[in-house]
Parts: C-alpha cells; sequence; structure tokens
C-alpha cells in the first residue's frame, strides 16, 4: 500500500507544477541627471511597469492583471562629493515615508528622491559635485499575486519576498558621465518566497493522480476481502 500511496503523492506534485524560484521584475530602478523640475540633481528613482503587457517580457517573470504598488519602501545611498579635484566618501543617507510607488508612476516628477546637487548649469558646471555610488531599496509588496514566466510560457501565484531588499550599484556611464541628460538604470527584481506552481493542473497528471487512488482504494478493498 505505501508504494500506491507514493505514487499518488508523486502524481499531486506533479499536477501542482513545484517549480525552483523565479526571478520577477517589478520595473527599474536607478539614477538620472538633467531631468525633470530638478534637473541640476541626481534623480534616485523606481519606474513601476508592473501594468505592462506581461506576456511581451524577455528575460524576467512579470505581474499580470493591472499591476501591484510597492509600499514602505526606504533608500540608503552611498556617494561622493567634489572636494577640490577629487571625490570624498560620504556618510550615506537614508530616506523613506514617501508615498506608494504605484503602476505607471511618473518617476521624472516624482522620484524618491531628489536633493542631491550633480551639477550647476547657471554656473556652467556640468558635472559632477555628486555622484551616488550605490543605493539600497527597501519595500513591502502584496502577499501574492499572478505573474507570467517567459521561460515556461505559463502563469502562475507568485509569493514574493516581502519586506525585500535590491542593491544597486550605478554603472560607469553614469559614474563617469559628463553633460547631461543622463539616465542609468537596471531591473528592480523580488524572488518568490515559495515555490511557483501553475494557476491549474495538467489533464494528464490529474488523470495519473486519479489512476493511483483508484488503484489504493481497490487494493485496499481486495485486502478485506
Amino acid at each position: 500500500m505505501k508504494k500506491f500511496l507514493v505514487l499518488a503523492v508523486g502524481a499531486l506534485l506533479l499536477s501542482t507544477g513545484i517549480a525552483s524560484a523565479t526571478m520577477l521584475s517589478l520595473g527599474t530602478i536607478g539614477v538620472a541627471t538633467g531631468l525633470g523640475s530638478a534637473g541640476d540633481n541626481n534623480l534616485i528613482y523606481v519606474s513601476n511597469t508592473t501594468d505592462s503587457d506581461c506576456t511581451l517580457t524577455q528575460t524576467y517573470a512579470a505581474v499580470c492583471n493591472g499591476g501591484i504598488k510597492i509600499s514602505s519602501w526606504s533608500i540608503t545611498f552611498d556617494y561622493t562629493s567634489l572636494v577640490g579635484q577629487a571625490q570624498v566618501a560620504q556618510s550615506p543617507v537614508t530616506f523613506s515615508g514617501g508615498p506608494d510607488i504605484n503602476p505607471s508612476n511618473d518617476w521624472i516628477d516624482n522620484p524618491l528622491y531628489a536633493a542631491l546637487p550633480y551639477s550647476d548649469s547657471a554656473n556652467g558646471v556640468d558635472c559632477c559635485l555628486n555622484i551616488i555610488t550605490k543605493v539600497v531599496f527597501s519595500a513591502t509588496l502584496p502577499t501574492s499575486f499572478t505573474i507570467y514566466d517567459p521561460s515556461s510560457q505559463t502563469e502562475s501565484l507568485f509569493v514574493p519576498e516581502s519586506p525585500f531588499t535590491f542593491t544597486y550599484t550605478p554603472s560607469d556611464a553614469y559614474l563617469n558621465a559628463l553633460g547631461s541628460p543622463n539616465l542609468d538604470g537596471v531591473d528592480l527584481l523580488v524572488s518568490n518566497a515559495v515555490a511557483t506552481a501553475p494557476l491549474a493542473p495538467e489533464p494528464g497528471t490529474l488523470l495519473l493522480f486519479s489512476g493511483c487512488l483508484a488503484a489504493l482504494v481497490l487494493r485496499r478493498r481486495s485486502v478485506r476481502v
């Protein structure tokens, strides 16, 4: 009987589609200069793209069905300041308490932080009064939601790590840039806290599971006779 029970449990695991962890992209995190009303300042931003067409994604999983908001966020960033002719490391800055980051947010006029000067255009200084060297972003997400995984071309339930932390290091393109506008960024990624399961079991695995259960019942009946 144990053999049939093992087969039945195995079929159930197959039917629920237990899979390895999936990386989900919430959009882009980055640094920009020369944009928006604070054009001379560094803009630390997150562009929430979770309401995009999830079937168009190529690399990472994406959110389906209307997007999600990113809440209770905070950032800690490292930066250097121009002192004489050299960039000198300064004390890290932590900022929190901003509004939720909703899908399709206006990240240019509403960045996470925009109070650190990068240039002084009025006096002909194009670069680099202050340079951001690292950003640590933390936030919370909804408990669960549907994603589309381009590797398997299936939708599944995603249970994110929440709160989660992501570390972004600006590229050399930003660190060594002269003039503006200057835009840098990477995918804002979060991993799932549990294995991913497809929303609907495969018919073949359900049939296998049913057959194993039927065999188990028949075996138990034959033992009683």
